[in-house]
């Protein structure tokens, strides 16, 4: 793999070099989420932006639910109790744990399933959280529901896990 561009962030002084394969979706995947922990703030510097619970994202974690109840999906299970500890508390250290178990979910099921409609649907929800983290606004949690939860549990859905 060859250097495909060095991203600096000025405000937390790193610098690093990201590499990027075009012959996989996977790495596609990697690559979006590094340029998103490096732009991001850290830990913990992450903001909390409101004290109520989420209820619209919670209740985007339905369907995963039924995968669960259906396939006896223990990624769905790991997905519903991780969203439901992040968008009750809000809190910044459960926003990471949340964010790590889904990309390393995400990648596991990208290997296992060895599918193209898996890994688009993949990259699909990964370039949503990425757009929706960067230009948040009034539609902010309805963007997440669609474009990330529902279209990562359609892919965790097509992949059988």
């Amino acid at each position: 793999m060859t250097p495909a561009s060095v991203s600096t962030c000025k405000s937390y002084g790193r610098a690093s070099v990201v590499t990027f394969s075009s012959r996989r979706l996977n790495d596609l995947t990697l690559y979006i989420y590094r340029q998103c922990v490096l732009l991001s703030p850290t830990m913990d510097q992450t903001p909390v932006m409101s004290t109520a619970p989420n209820y619209e994202c919670m209740a985007g974690l339905i369907p995963f639910i039924i995968v669960h109840l259906r396939n006896g999906s223990w990624i769905a299970l790991s997905v519903v109790l991780n969203g439901l500890a992040f968008h009750y508390t809000l809190n910044g250290i459960l926003k990471w744990f949340d964010i790590l178990c889904n990309v390393a979910f995400t990648t596991y099921v990208n290997f296992v399933a060895r599918d193209r409609i898996v890994s688009a649907l993949t990259v699909i929800g990964c370039v949503a959280y990425v757009c929706n983290s960067r230009w948040s606004g009034e539609h902010e949690n309805k963007i997440h529901v669609v474009g990330v939860q529902f279209v990562l549990f359609l892919a965790l859905l097509r992949s059988g896990l």
